[in-house]
């Protein structure tokens, strides 16, 4: 320990001169981020109001595909009718500047669509019915 201190107090002035610069560094990019509104855009998204359908019409025989966390729906990848596969990609929902794809849990037929893109979603809310084959 005492070697590490000594090391500490050799190096204090450039330790706090980099710290000085990290810090600078951040304060920008949180700047950058505040005039190009992502934190509004994270407001919303987070939102308590952020529309979660509850009362949604499960079709008979199928199963409910919820989000697996908060976000917005960048893009969907099927429409009702369409046949998938176990681990097909079937939604990209973005969050904090990251596409994250939503893939099948199962094989079957897409029953219902319960999102649009660009919708904002909450963890556990409805994206779609499947219907399992056989």
């Amino acid at each position: 320990m005492a070697d590490y201190r000594a090391f500490l107090a050799a190096n204090a002035d450039s330790i706090a001169a980099f710290e000085a610069r990290r810090q600078a560094a951040f304060e920008e990019e949180r700047a950058k981020w505040q005039q190009s509104g992502e934190f509004d855009r994270i407001t919303e998204l987070s939102a308590s109001d952020a529309p979660v359908a509850t009362d949604i019409d499960l079709p008979d025989d199928a199963d409910l595909v919820a989000a697996p966390f908060g976000g917005s729906v960048w893009k969907l990848l099927v429409a009702p009718g369409d046949e998938v596969k176990a681990g097909d990609t079937i939604a990209i929902i973005e969050a904090m500047k990251m596409e994250c794809a939503v893939q099948s849990p199962g094989a079957g037929t897409i029953a219902a669509i319960y999102v649009q893109e660009r919708q904002a979603l909450q963890a556990g809310a409805p994206i779609l019915a499947l219907k399992a084959e056989g």
